[in-house]
């Protein structure tokens, strides 16, 4: 992994105000001075298609292009070959609705304030889809997870906007609904004159695992005689997901063959959208990032499924980016391994399309990450740290520099509304210790310098961005909401 600085260590300025120290970056984006290729990348998609396809929960430990032994992903190993991949990519948060307010708005979960169903995107943050509705693009939104909706300010900017969670129900078909859909958003794309924006959200392969026979023929094996042979296996998984209970060796297997076999049918449907692109004679034009919200525990410390913890395993994430034709011509595939966040997708297309407004305040731009491969150097970001946190009171926040990652874990509230105490502290090093079983003695010599700089981004991080955190609305949830969110596990 690649070292990068943050600004807090590297003289983007400490302001104070009212005797409180904050961190700032420039509103107009963050970074080092340009070079006259990334110059020549700024605008330089101007007029393109871009579709964000986005697959929820997707462990990248079980990617076939992120060297998974299994075949479980065959199409987006072959998109692979074709695009950017990064290695590196932090989301958010480990659950859905507070990282994709984080990817649609370009800020950090502690700017936005949506940290759960029933709270809505501040009207003061501009989503993407209205900035490139703002720019004169058709907008398209599809989405299968109940918490990426209309009532939360999702559809903000969005022409058309689908939610499929009223028929989860009707066995296996959502993915391929949406995958029809997305053919027919397509092709009406083709003649119309204004270029395309679509976020298209899909749900497989999060929990409850339960992909349709084919697929799951794919992969079985380990289903007879566990409490998984059957459908309907979120009353098992659960307990899981608070380390309630351990699954055995059969069941542990089985469950990772139904994920995996829930992966292999959404594969699928990305492969039929990309027929659609080359149908309509858009492939050539489009920008397509692939990309998941959060990760995927399987046991690692205790735990399965997401949310709870701030571990790699649940917040480290896939992205495949595959430019249009003429401009992989000059940046050939490849794999990127500088850290960065998720929510640097947000200002990266604003960059890249020349949108108007400003960057957001707690991402950065992904250009010169894109030319890592043909400048050497230009990988190393001067920018807002990585920073990724759990929902409270509770919670759990990281922040990477480097191959360094120290994880603060916080306790609950007293009757007062104080902290019960300071919480406990984690450093690891990833490069030696992807897996975080190794914590490193913070007060020892060799650490106790990287230790307290990193607590004190951290801190100074938040508290700058609490200083500019926008009111997330509270809004009623209704009854097909919480009943498809039950359905899944929340």
């Amino acid at each position: 992994m690649t070292r990068f600085t943050t600004p807090l260590a590297s003289g983007f300025g400490l302001a104070l105000a009212a005797g409180l120290a904050l961190a700032f970056w420039p509103a107009a984006g963050c970074g080092t001075e340009p070079g006259p290729v990334e110059d020549g990348l700024r605008g330089s998609l101007r007029g393109k298609h871009v579709l964000i396809t986005l697959i929820d929960a997707a462990a990248i430990d079980h990617l076939s292009m992120y060297g998974y032994e299994r075949d479980s992903t065959p199409f987006l190993a072959q998109l692979a070959e074709e695009s950017l991949v990064f290695d590196d990519v932090t989301a958010p948060a480990p659950y859905t609705i507070a990282s994709v307010a984080s990817l649609m708005t370009g800020e950090a979960v502690d700017v936005h304030g949506v940290t759960e169903a029933g709270r809505e995107v501040s009207a003061e943050l501009p989503m993407l889809a209205e900035r490139f509705a703002e720019a004169g693009y058709r907008t398209s939104g599809l989405s299968a997870n109940a918490h990426i909706q209309r009532a939360f300010g999702f559809a903000r900017g969005f022409e058309s906007f689908d939610g499929y969670w009223p028929h989860i129900e009707v066995e296996h078909r959502v993915p391929e609904a949406q995958a029809r859909r997305a053919r027919k958003v397509l092709e009406a794309a083709a003649e119309d004159p204004r270029p395309l924006f679509a976020y298209w959200h899909f749900l497989p392969p999060h929990a409850p695992y339960d992909p349709p026979a084919l697929d799951r023929a794919s992969f079985a094996g380990h289903l007879a005689g566990t409490p998984l042979d059957e459908a309907g296996s979120l009353d098992n998984l659960m307990p899981l997901s608070y380390g309630a209970r351990q699954p055995g060796e059969p069941e542990a297997q089985a469950i990772e063959d139904l994920y995996d076999a829930s992966l292999r049918h959404v594969d699928a449907q990305l492969a039929e959208i990309a027929q659609a692109l080359e149908d309509t004679g858009l492939a050539d034009d489009t920008l397509w990032i692939v990309v998941s919200d959060h990760g995927e525990a399987f046991g690692q410390h205790g735990l399965w499924q997401h949310a709870r913890t701030v571990y790699d395993e649940m917040v480290r994430v896939p992205l495949i980016i595959r430019l249009p034709k003429d401009l992989r011509e000059h940046l050939p595939p490849g794999r990127r391994t500088t850290p960065i966040g998720l929510a640097d997708l947000h200002p990266t297309l604003v960059e890249l399309f020349g949108l108007g407004g400003g960057q957001p305040w707690s991402s950065a731009s992904l250009v010169s990450a894109l030319l890592a491969d043909e400048e050497p150097g230009t990988e190393s970001l001067d920018r807002p740290p990585v920073v990724t946190r759990t929902a409270g009171p509770a919670e759990h926040v990281a922040i990477r520099e480097g191959d360094l990652k120290l994880i603060h874990r916080l306790t609950g509230f007293d009757e007062g509304g104080k902290r019960k105490g300071e919480g406990t502290w984690e450093l690891y090093d990833l490069a030696t210790d992807p897996g975080e079983t190794q914590r490193l003695p913070h007060s020892s010599p060799a650490h106790a310098g990287d230790f307290a700089r990193m607590r004190k981004q951290l801190r100074l991080f938040r508290e700058a961005a609490r200083s500019r955190a926008k009111d997330a609305a509270e809004v009623e949830i209704d009854a097909a909401t919480e009943a498809h969110l039950t359905d899944i596990g929340y």
